[in-house]
């Protein structure tokens, strides 16, 4: 036996009412969720200052035109001090001898097909 009920003269079954239920909850979550703006406020986004260690590296390198902007505070990895920018890692170790006292590492570049 089908359980149905009838609203304003309309027969609606259990499933039809289970699938109105799921539609409408599916359209009411999304009215929470939070629209992204087109600036970029502070809330959004920390604002991060090149370490100073890494900050000659930086500009030498195109600064935030090739890099982008700092999205990491510095921090210390395996002696060097690191930060990521928005597409490359920066490290400088300053024990090490030149070339090897600076590390440039990409992110966000497309890898090349290979072979």
């Amino acid at each position: 036996m089908r359980h149905r009920r009838e609203v304003k003269g309309v027969t609606i079954t259990k499933f039809a009412q289970f699938i109105i239920l799921v539609t409408i909850s599916l359209l009411l979550a999304g009215c929470n969720m939070p629209v992204p703006s087109a600036g970029n406020s502070s809330s959004e986004i920390p604002a991060y200052a090149v370490t100073p260690v890494l900050r000659e590296f930086y500009t030498n390198l195109g600064s935030e035109r090739y890099l982008g902007p700092p999205i990491s505070a510095g921090f210390e990895y395996q002696g060097a001090t690191c930060q990521y920018t928005a597409n490359a890692l920066m490290c400088m170790n300053p024990s090490e001898t030149d070339p090897v006292k600076t590390l440039l590492s990409g992110i966000a570049w497309e890898q090349p097909e290979c072979c």
